[in-house]
């Protein structure tokens, strides 16, 4: 990572996601045997609680990618700047050892 990123690694926010999913998926699972109304509205419950924290994860994600896109475009124009900095020296050095050449002939 950078020093002037401005967003952490995102993989641990995708990682969070997928644990949250197979949770979901393994819960889904797991009640699917049973024919207990009670163990149907806690499944219900916890899986829409469950499915509320993945959207919250996403919006962090989400976030992070806009921060980091956001920053790339901004580094690619300070790019783009300093190209156009080093060819305008450049060309100033290629004057210069002209001019000193035409100074010791």
């Amino acid at each position: 990572m950078h020093y002037r990123e401005p967003v952490k690694f995102t993989c641990p926010l995708i990682d969070k996601c997928i644990e949250q999913i197979k949770a979901v998926i393994n819960n889904s699972v797991d009640v699917s045997y049973s024919r207990d109304v009670d163990t149907m509205e806690e499944w219900i419950s916890d899986t829409v609680w469950l499915m509320d924290k993945i959207i919250e994860t996403l919006e962090e994600l989400r976030d992070s990618n806009s921060k980091l896109r956001d920053w790339g475009s901004n580094e690619a124009s300070r790019v783009d700047e300093l190209e156009l900095k080093i060819v305008k020296l450049e060309e100033k050095i290629e004057e210069l050892e002209n001019q000193i050449y035409e100074l010791m002939n």
